[in-house]
């Protein structure tokens, strides 16, 4: 979604309405008001506001959805319609709109469920969906058919089956033609796999492999479509079969340029597959095959996951030793997760401290975190790598967060009695980055023990901009 580029409005201070109350319907203001007060006319709403905008909308919603359930559907109809064109109409001032564009799309699936209670022509109902989807500039209707397939009742959604088809047919005619007159054999029209997605979901809806099979082949079988219908057969109970659609999808996978999400679903899927049909000897071998190439704590979790009880530390001593010879930033991540908190801090002793300012805080903080209680001076290492890091980085935005493993790492050192570790760091700060000039002044508080000066209250802060 594109953001018209104005200098944003900061949002008012939310005070409690004071709108007379509206004739019949109780105190407050009408659900009509409530939606475009919640929605803010005027006002732009920053990133790091969307979700306490969002949750006011929520609130609003939740008045709507009242109505459908104490018999007043027909009146939620025209709300929703009115939210709805109320929230694309405030879609150019929301920065960040995922969350908000998630709203959106339980808007559209509550307007469907009202219009189903209240007795209205599903025809109708599909041709004004489609419509919106037609029409829609944001994407916030961008999986909005598929998705409506779990909300229609079976009613509406044999209504709608037969509508996507017929849509369908259309496209796929339109294809075969073009693709018989020489012009795009290879290209599939967008409608057609948009409609044949529909279907496909339809198909898993009802738990139909051979109409959801039928629409695969036509629109070419991928992966995820392997994994569908691998999970529809073991639904039904025939887990051998599931396996052989599972093998085909991984196969499919390995001749992509990449291995993504699709495939680590498809191989964990079928180890379960393995365990199910009696073979999980294989499952095992599948899944100490995946850690040998890339040894994880991922993959650990995974390989102890499927060992056997009474193997399991036999298990876990393969893969502690393999991960050790692999990656410095893997194997602390690894160890943490095995809680193997001796051979951690012998990995960690031994790293340089220029290795270990390479690795990321998500790895560091929790080996930190892990060694403080019985290996204080090692876990002031990884604090202050974190710093350190943060700093060479010249990040400013995380300076805060480099004070805090500073004071982290000093708590450690002077603990356990090496204030002259402390110290050198403190050297080395004052040297390398005396010139940051909005970390040294905070820096400099925390060498001296007092509190870092972005701790004074907000208004203490504000008086000090003043003044200055």
């Amino acid at each position: 979604m594109s953001i018209r580029r104005r200098r944003p409005r900061r949002r008012p201070h939310r005070s409690p309405p004071t709108h007379q109350p509206t004739p019949g319907r109780g105190k407050g203001p009408s659900i009509e008001r409530s939606i475009e007060l919640a929605l803010e006319p005027g006002t732009f709403i920053e990133w790091d506001e969307v979700s306490e905008f969002t949750s006011d909308l929520e609130s609003v919603k939740a008045r709507l959805d009242a109505l459908v359930k104490t018999g007043e559907a027909a009146r939620a109809v025209g709300l929703y319609e009115l939210f709805i064109a109320g929230c694309y109409e405030k879609a150019d001032a929301v920065h960040d709109e995922c969350e908000f564009a998630m709203f959106v799309e339980d808007l559209f699936e509550s307007w469907i469920k009202a219009r189903e209670a209240a007795g209205t022509d599903p025809a109708e109902t599909i041709k004004l969906l489609l419509g919106w989807v037609e029409k829609d500039q944001y994407g916030f209707a961008s999986d909005l058919e598929k998705e409506a397939v779990a909300v229609f009742s079976r009613t509406g959604l044999a209504v709608y089956e037969a509508t996507i088809r017929g849509l369908y047919e259309t496209e796929r005619s339109k294809a075969q033609a073009i693709a018989v007159a020489g012009k795009g054999a290879d290209h599939q029209p967008y409608r057609l796999r948009q409609y044949g997605d529909v279907l496909k979901a339809i198909a898993l809806r009802r738990g139909n492999i051979n109409d959801y099979l039928k629409i695969a082949e036509e629109m070419g079988i991928t992966p995820p479509d392997c994994e569908e219908i691998a999970r529809l057969f073991k639904r039904r109970q025939r887990p051998e079969d599931a396996l052989v659609w599972a093998d085909r999808g991984i196969e499919m996978v390995k001749k992509l340029s990449r291995y993504d999400s699709v495939g680590y679903d498809l191989a964990d899927f079928k180890r379960e597959l393995l365990v199910k049909v009696g073979r999980s000897g294989d499952a095992l071998q599948s899944v100490w095959a995946e850690f040998e190439e890339h040894p994880s704590a991922f993959t650990y979790r995974d390989l102890m996951k499927f060992a056997p009880k009474v193997e399991k530390q036999v298990w876990h001593e393969k893969a502690v030793a393999l991960a050790l010879q692999g990656p410095l930033d893997d194997a602390i991540e690894l160890l943490v997760t095995a809680k193997e908190w001796e051979r951690l801090a012998a990995r960690v002793k031994a790293a340089k401290d220029v290795e270990l300012e390479d690795i990321s805080h998500f790895v560091l903080e929790p080996a930190a975190k892990g060694l403080a209680k019985d290996q204080p001076v090692l876990s002031g290492r990884l604090y202050q790598a974190q710093g350190m890091r943060t700093l060479v980085s010249k990040k400013s935005k995380y300076y805060n967060a480099a004070l805090n493993n500073f004071r982290r790492a000093k708590e450690c050192f002077v603990g356990a009695g090496q204030e002259n570790l402390w110290q050198m760091i403190v050297d080395k700060v004052r040297t390398e980055h005396r010139l940051k000039s909005s970390f040294m002044p905070d820096f400099e508080r925390l060498v001296a023990g007092k509190k870092p000066e972005s701790d004074k209250s907000f208004l203490d802060r504000a008086r000090q901009r003043w003044l200055k």
